[in-house]
């Protein structure tokens, strides 16, 4: 059987939606939308007018191996309890795409490196808006330096986006926990929303205090780029809630989201709770050296609707990837591709890129 078919696991959600739209242009036939749900799958398939195709597939199970006999490539929309679907693929050779900003997935998916390699299959994590442009403004700032000492990157959102229910559980599990990073070369514990610092976002957004949040880029990027630190923080474009949610870690109250009570009243909230527009902001700035001389550098991006963002940047992603000879073996995205790859096929993604020599600090 031919291996020539896409396979978008959670394909018929916000973002899965996007992401088959969008490469069924470029490989009409061949993007497939699956999940738990075959009606789901179905009916998504016939607005699209054949153009994708629709399959169940329930990672949660015993996948058959026949399921991925056609499979060229998998695209994982939904975050996994661990990699055992991920080893599968690559056992299968079939290549391999994970837009998850979750630390402990993504080491488990990259553990998996010798087996790609054996199968000739190819794996690609940090995919996405942050994690994913995130690492490639970064590696774009350290470009411009000798020597990278440490990178500070902030994360703007507009509450009047709808996001899915995939993000919105991952933002609630997310905030609850402490975890550690490294910072000055040595592993710190870092509580989750604390710890403000004040940045200039670009585009008529203007000042805003972001707070520490565990996204993946600030423990992979000082393996991949050579960082002593590397700190990720988020805040919201409206400054009132992002403060609200400052005094709310503050005060300990996340640690309550444990309860399903709880838990299931904040989530409802968040659901139903749209002020401000569907902005979406990535601030990254690096510090290094320069003839010995401590040198900046910044680079942004501006978009709306987050969804829409992350399937773009995956979209090309993939296309870079099945377009390509790309080495076999499991990597991040800015391992393989510089932001350049990417600028262009951004639709409404606007750059704000600092291009000149390095200001010193």
């Amino acid at each position: 059987m031919k291996k020539d078919k896409i396979l978008v696991v959670g394909g018929y959600g916000d973002v899965g939606r996007r992401i088959c739209l969008g490469l069924s242009e470029h490989y009409p036939d061949q993007v497939i939308a699956a999940g738990r749900s075959l009606e789901k799958a179905r009916q998504f398939a016939a607005s699209t007018g054949g153009k994708v195709l629709a399959r169940q597939i329930d990672i949660a199970g015993v996948v058959p191996n026949e399921e991925l006999q056609d499979i060229l490539l998998v695209i994982m929309v939904v975050d996994m309890p661990d990699a055992k679907f991920v080893h599968q693929c690559f056992e299968q050779c079939v290549h391999y795409i994970d837009i998850t900003a979750t630390y402990k997935l993504i080491e488990q998916i990259k553990d998996l490196n010798e087996m790609a390699i054996r199968h000739g299959a190819t794996g690609i994590v940090s995919v996405g808006l942050d994690p994913g442009l995130s690492n490639l403004l970064a590696k774009h700032c350290v470009s411009y330096m000798e020597k990278v000492d440490h990178i500070d990157i902030h994360l703007l959102l507009g509450l009047g986006d709808n996001h899915g229910e995939a993000s919105i559980n991952w933002i609630l599990d997310t905030i609850q926990r402490d975890y550690a990073i490294l910072l000055n070369g040595r592993l710190t514990k870092v509580n989750s929303f604390r710890d403000g610092k004040q940045t200039q976002f670009p585009g008529g957004l203007g000042k805003h205090t972001t707070y520490s949040f565990n996204f993946s880029d600030q423990h992979v990027l000082p393996e991949t780029l050579g960082a002593s630190g590397v700190r990720t923080r988020i805040c919201f474009e409206n400054r009132r809630i992002t403060a609200l949610f400052a005094l709310l870690a503050r005060i300990g109250f996340f640690k309550l989201l444990k309860y399903k009570p709880v838990r299931s009243i904040y989530k409802h909230l968040l659901n139903a709770f749209k002020y401000g527009s569907d902005v979406y902001a990535v601030k990254v700035k690096a510090y290094g050296y320069e003839y010995d001389t401590m040198v900046q550098m910044e680079a942004s991006l501006i978009g709306h609707r987050e969804a829409n963002g992350t399937a773009m940047a995956t979209v090309k992603t993939a296309c870079l990837l099945l377009d390509n000879e790309i080495e076999s073996g499991v990597f991040h995205s800015e391992e393989l591709f510089d932001l350049g790859d990417y600028v262009d096929d951004l639709e409404g993604v606007d750059f704000y890129l600092d291009n000149r020599l390095p200001v010193a600090t």
